[in-house]
Formats: C-alpha cells, structure tokens, sequence
C-alpha cells in the first residue's frame, strides 16, 4: 500500500535503484565487487565482502547516491551469514530474486538464503558461470 512505497528502509526500493544503476551503466553485479574503479578495497584487501559503507562509497562511484541508513536496512535483511557485509554471492542471490519479482524481505527467501549461507565458499569458476548466466 501507500505506506510500504514510503518506506524508504525498505530494501526493495534500494535494490531497485542499483538494478536500474546496472541496466544503465551495462554493469554486473562482479563489476560492484572486483571493478579496479568502483571498487579499490578489493584491490588491496582482496576482500570478497562489503559492508554497508563500502556499498555506499562503491554505488556512489558508479553513480548512484544511497545513504548508508538505507544500506544498513537492506544489508539487514541480504546479509545471509550475519557477518555484517554481503558478499558476491548474497548480493548477486538477492538481486536475481529482486527481478524475478520474489519478495526479498518475506519469509521464504530469508528461509532460502539462511539454509544456503554456511555452504558458500567463494569458487570463482562457479561464480563466472553464474554471472555469464545470470547478467551476461
């Protein structure tokens, strides 16, 4: 109703904003992650996760201005392993749901994505196929 889309911690309106950031810049989730220009941390940690800063400064870089309360609130309710950062692997999941039309913040894909966070362990190969699939 009219108070959800008011609902500015929803992170449904957040990933709507970077699903049309991608669309328009010709990105994929990876490019958030691994791109040298969006993304320097990766370059000197090699860090494969990014809190809700680092996703604030990255999407800004890109073009996209999100403040970090927003983030935070969408981080909340991604963040599969409850570490505090989303990695790939829970970012690309929630994105291609988001399109699918499946409702991230109800119960079913918060069920899915807590059952699938304690076996992800970054395999690059399988997670090129995956972004070939999904974005190419």
């Amino acid at each position: 109703g009219a108070a959800q889309a008011a609902d500015i911690n929803d992170p449904r309106h957040v990933l709507d904003a970077i699903n049309s950031l991608l669309d328009k810049r010709h990105m994929r989730v990876a490019d958030i992650f691994h791109h040298p220009h969006f993304n320097a941390s990766f370059l000197e940690s090699g860090d494969e996760e990014l809190d809700a800063e680092e996703v604030v400064k990255v999407l800004g870089k890109a073009g996209l201005e999100l403040s970090e309360p927003d983030v935070k609130a969408m981080m909340v309710k991604l963040d599969a392993d409850g570490n505090g950062k989303l990695n790939i692997d829970e970012f690309a999941a929630a994105l291609r749901a988001h399109r699918r039309g499946i409702d991230v913040t109800g119960e079913a894909f918060q069920k899915t994505i807590k059952k699938q966070a304690p076996k992800r362990k970054v395999d690059e190969a399988r997670l090129h196929s995956l972004y070939d699939e999904h974005f190419a």
